[in-house]
Order: C-alpha cells, then sequence, then structure tokens
C-alpha cells in the first residue's frame, strides 16, 4: 500500500485512486489496523520458515558461543542448502574456544562459511572448521579479494601485507573452492583470519591436490567435515604472524544425508594428514603424509569429534587411511563432471594467485576445456619402456592430454593412453593437470 503524506498534515495519510486521480482523506486508525495484522502474519510466516530449515537465523551474525550440531548434526537439513554455522562445529569443538575477548590466543569466531579459533599472539587461527556439502560448490569465480577480518577487534587484524616480502604464501585453511555457492560465501575465505603462511611447495601443491581430492569426493556423493590449522613455529613473519612447521588437516567423510552424528560410526572414513612446511616437496602426493587424528591430536593438545559416543571417538582416532576410498571406488579424484570441474578451478589457480610474491604470468588452462572422462586406450608405448626420468634425473610423469590427469611411474596408465606425454610433475602442475589419486 502506498501512503502518502502532505506536509501541511503529516498525520493525515492520502491514497491515490489510479482511476480519476482524486485524493482522499483516510482516517489513521484502519490503517494502523491493517499494518498490525499485516506485521503478525509476515512474524508467523518467518518462524515457520525458520522452523522448517532447522532454526538457523543466525548465521552471518558474528561471533559465537558453543558449538552446537546445527541444521544437519541431530536433527538434519535440507541438502539442497549450503553448509550453515552450526554445521561447522557438528564433531565438537576441538580448544574449547569461547568468544570471550579475554581469551585472546583462543578466541571463537562464527561464521557460515565456517569457524575458527583465532590467536592473537600468532596473528592467525589455532584451527579452522567447515563442512562441505555439494550445494557448497557451485561457479562463482575466485574473489581474491584478501583483506582484515572485520569480526575481530582492529588491533587484533591481520592485513594482506603482513606476509609481504616473508616468502611465504597466504595459505588459506577453509579453501576458496569449497565455497563456490555465492560471491559472498567464497569472498568470506579471504579474510586473512583463515590464513597460515605456507611455503609455496606446499600451499600450491600438495596441500592443494588434498583439497581438490576432498573436492572429488563430495562431488561423488559424499559430504565432509574437515578441521585443519598449524603447529610448531619458524619464527613470524613482521613480528606479526607465526610461521608454523608443520600444517595439519583431518577429514571426515560420510554419504550426502542427514542426522550426520547419529550416522558417524566406527568404520567412518578419516583422513589426517601433517605436512612440513618446508619447499622441495611440490612433487609429493599427499598420501605420503597421512597420519592419524590421535598424532595430530598429540602434536597440537586438540580434541577431535568430542560431539560424538566415546567409543567412536576413540575408532577414529586411531585410523590410518589408506589414501583411497575403501570401496574402490574413488572415480571422484578424476574430475567426474563439469560441476567437479568448476569446483576445482580457483583451487587451480591457487597456483599463481595465493602468493605474497607476484604471480606468475604463464596461462593456465581452464578446467572446464578438459574432458571429463578417461580415455585409457592403449598405445605404442608400454609403462615398461616408458623412461621415467629426465635427463636430468628428474622423475617423470605420463599427462593423459584428454583427462587432464597425469599418472605416475608404475601406475596402470603411466606411458598407456592414445594421447599424451610425459613431463616432470612440476611442469605437469604448471600446466594446470591433476594427479592420478586412485592408485592404479
Amino acid at each position: 500500500m502506498n501512503m502518502l503524506f502532505t506536509k501541511s498534515s503529516p498525520a493525515t495519510p492520502l491514497l491515490q485512486s489510479k482511476s480519476d486521480r482524486v485524493l482522499r482523506p483516510l482516517t489513521l486508525a484502519p490503517l494502523i489496523g491493517l499494518f498490525l495484522l499485516s506485521a503478525i502474519g509476515c512474524r508467523q510466516a518467518a518462524v515457520s520458515s525458520a522452523t522448517a530449515t532447522g532454526g538457523n537465523t543466525q548465521a552471518g551474525s558474528g561471533p559465537q558461543t558453543g558449538g552446537g550440531t546445527g541444521s544437519r548434526g541431530n536433527a538434519g537439513g535440507p541438502s539442497s542448502t549450503a553448509s550453515t554455522a552450526g554445521d561447522n562445529l557438528a564433531l565438537g569443538n576441538p580448544s574449547n574456544a569461547t568468544a570471550d575477548k579475554g581469551n585472546a590466543d583462543n578466541y571463537l569466531l562464527t561464521r557460515p562459511q565456517y569457524t575458527l579459533s583465532y590467536n592473537r599472539s600468532n596473528g592467525g587461527p589455532n584451527w579452522v572448521s567447515w563442512h562441505v556439502q555439494l550445494s557448497d560448490l557451485g561457479r562463482v569465480p575466485r574473489s581474491n579479494n584478501f583483506a582484515p577480518d572485520p569480526l575481530l577487534p582492529p588491533d587484533w587484524q591481520i592485513r594482506p601485507n603482513d606476509y609481504t616480502g616473508s616468502g611465504y604464501d597466504r595459505g588459506h585453511q577453509c579453501p576458496s573452492g569449497d565455497r563456490t555457492s555465492s560471491v559472498e560465501n567464497n569472498s568470506a575465505t579471504f579474510y586473512m583470519s583463515n590464513m597460515l603462511p605456507q611455503s609455496g611447495d606446499l600451499n600450491r601443491h600438495v596441500w592443494e591436490k588434498l583439497e581438490a581430492y576432498c573436492r572429488d569426493r563430495v562431488q561423488a556423493g559424499n559430504e565432509l567435515y574437515i578441521v585443519a590449522g598449524g603447529s610448531g613455529s619458524k619464527g613470524k613473519a613482521r613480528n606479526k604472524v607465526n610461521i608454523p612447521t608443520d600444517c595439519w588437516k583431518v577429514v571426515v567423510e560420510l554419504p550426502q544425508g542427514d542426522n550426520d552424528l547419529n550416522r558417524i560410526n566406527a568404520n567412518t572414513r578419516v583422513i589426517a594428514v601433517d605436512m612440513p612446511n618446508v619447499e622441495g616437496i611440490a612433487g609429493d602426493r599427499w598420501q605420503k603424509y597421512i597420519t592419524t587424528a590421535a598424532d595430530v591430536e598429540q602434536k597440537t593438545g586438540y580434541h577431535f569429534f568430542s560431539n560424538l559416543p566415546a567409543n567412536v571417538q576413540s575408532a577414529l582416532r586411531a585410523k590410518k587411511d589408506a589414501g583411497r576410498a575403501a570401496s574402490g571406488d574413488d572415480s571422484g579424484s578424476q574430475g567426474r563432471n563439469t560441476n567437479s570441474q568448476r569446483s576445482t578451478r580457483a583451487s587451480r589457480r591457487r597456483h599463481y594467485s595465493n602468493s605474497s610474491t607476484p604471480t606468475d604470468s604463464r596461462a593456465i588452462p581452464d578446467a572446464e576445456s578438459i574432458p571429463t572422462t578417461s580415455h585409457h586406450r592403449t598405445r605404442s608405448v608400454t609403462p615398461q619402456t616408458a623412461p621415467s626420468q629426465d635427463a636430468g634425473g628428474a622423475p617423470r610423469v605420463w599427462v593423459n592430454t584428454k583427462s587432464g590427469v597425469y599418472h605416475y611411474p608404475g601406475q596402470r596408465w603411466y606411458g598407456a593412453t592414445v594421447e599424451g606425454q610425459y613431463m616432470t610433475e612440476a611442469e605437469a602442475i604448471q600446466h594446470g593437470y591433476r594427479a592420478n589419486t586412485n592408485g592404479q
């Protein structure tokens, strides 16, 4: 309803008829009644809507305490919606962080995209926790808008240039590629509270390989609960940001569904890695650094899976992953469809975009231009006769230029696809190709 007020009589609303353009005075009381009825109706609709979606009405409202189970932990929630703030800590709060500014080195910062424990003294997160499901992966391009976190007090904030000249990348903990469903979600991953100083070989290579593998597992029909962080100290960048000696990650994988806490059991897959924050590891596979959640707990003092039954906690902590899905269906690591390729486009660009030093200007192949199927037809060159090293002794991989996947010596399709070529792994990564991580 359009209400027009005259300057001479501001309390008298006038309704203009479209037919004859006659202004007719109305009494105020009927309008107030209509307004109240409308407001009550809207409020009831909002309450009903919130109840239907799990009641998560505080998303994005700033730091919050606790680590509830959200819309997926116990009651379940609609899998067509993106992950929420409650989902991020569904499995527990590893360090019992609180949203108390007096707890500056274990400060709980909550937003819909991820939850973290911030350490003011270290200028970064102790850990970052988030949930990934298919609806979190979309077509939004990488924002690349690194910025101080506005949810932190100004004197706690780290700025992008605090990494400049350090020799380390601004390494995402919750990856940009895990939040591509909207510009807002992707931009949130570029707050500096979500960064740790990582070596280029870690951040752009072996760490990124695991990130891409995790998204492929989501594309294969799973959802993930992930916690990541760093441990130890190699000094501080600009005397502000602690440089960790190692970076770790713990991933819980289960089939897409609802009522997650009740579905996680002793047989649920857990991937735990602990990677050195050094150069010289670009050619390593992420599987090389598999460990157990118990080992990460011992190193950090954190406590994972605390919202699960004690017997399940113990079983999951002790699990050491084989580096591939137990079912043998690791097809997600090959990039099953264009959605998977879109979700990994941003992560591939991390090879050139996350560094604190100027980025490489060489073109990176668009992920969508690489076919999604593997073309495994036998060619004349066999793996046994293929050169495994170049003239300088560097290991060579076989790149299937049709699928965009490269294979290691000893794997089934090394040198045995119709279209492809040999190159060093560093060259393959440089050109945007991905490793075959399914062990064949």
